[in-house]
């Protein structure tokens, strides 16, 4: 996923400079110093290891209830089969 994000900013809306089309800017301030990430910047979309560093704290691999597939065809089969009532309360 880093790879596809480096090489074709798959997910435009990774960070705020992505949403505005502006992939390349950094964060305009610096990190808190006792930030246990040290320096790295969650903005910085200029180097796969850094987007790899950060990916893995997006939303859709810490959160639960969020349901992963393969494939469209899996898509639509996890679709058919999600109790999406229960899901909602």
């Amino acid at each position: 996923l880093a790879k596809w994000q480096f090489e074709k900013t798959v997910m435009k809306e990774l960070t705020w400079s992505c949403v505005r089309k502006e992939c390349d800017k950094k964060s305009s301030i610096k990190g808190h110093p006792d930030s246990p990430h040290g320096d790295r910047d969650p903005n910085d979309m200029s180097s796969i290891e850094n987007i790899a560093y950060w990916i893995k704290y997006a939303d859709f691999y810490l959160l639960p209830d969020i349901t992963l597939y393969d494939s469209w065809s899996d898509l639509f089969k996890k679709i058919s089969a999600a109790d999406l009532a229960g899901i909602h309360k």
